[in-house]
């Protein structure tokens, strides 16, 4: 009787320690980031910050003017100087309680994270700050470096890197991932 007692304490242990060891994963499949410092909740324009988390109010229509476009019934705000693909643009989504819930900046030399990264900036000063990132390189060769996002409310960081020779930063969003997509309502303002 002793025996089967002892021999049932052992395997009990014997599967806890099981139980408890880390799950080996095949480190190929598995992307590595490691951040160096958090994700920002705001884009910056010198002194003048954006900020996830802010309502959407006289301080931004103000600082950046009448909005282009505004889509969703204003939910979704887009500042873009022409109507070209390659111009400057920025957009900043609200949740439905208005308030700011993504940023997104294209081909803006002057918004950069609270860190100085933004337009120009090499995938290496990228990492240095944030540390090394999960990337993507798209169909055309445009690099794609993410950081967060797991679990989906979680604040992300994308940046778009481009160029023939020496990739640099044309695009970033920080934000939230919309989950409640709609289809887009909007009117043109003029």
């Amino acid at each position: 009787m002793k025996k089967i007692f002892v021999l049932c304490v052992i395997f009990f242990i014997g599967a806890s320690l099981t139980l408890a060891a880390p799950a080996k994963n095949n480190a190929k499949n598995v992307p590595v980031v490691t951040q160096g410092k958090p994700i920002p909740s705001e884009l910056k324009e010198g002194d003048f910050s954006i900020k996830l988390g802010d309502p959407m109010g006289e301080k931004y229509l103000k600082f950046f003017g009448k909005p282009r476009l505004i889509l969703n019934n204003g939910e979704s705000y887009t500042w873009r100087s022409r109507l070209n693909l390659y111009s400057p643009e920025l957009v900043i989504k609200l949740k439905p309680s208005k308030v700011i819930w993504t940023i997104i900046a294209d081909h803006l030399p002057m918004i950069k994270t609270p860190d100085g990264i933004g337009f120009g900036s090499t995938r290496e000063e990228i990492e240095a700050v944030y540390g090394k990132a999960k990337d993507y390189t798209s169909p055309g060769g445009d690099i794609v470096l993410s950081y967060g996002g797991d679990p989906i409310r979680d604040p992300f960081m994308r940046f778009r890197l481009t160029g023939a020779k020496e990739k640099r930063v044309t695009y970033m969003i920080i934000g939230h991932y919309n989950v409640d997509v709609k289809k887009p309502k909007g009117k043109l303002v003029r």
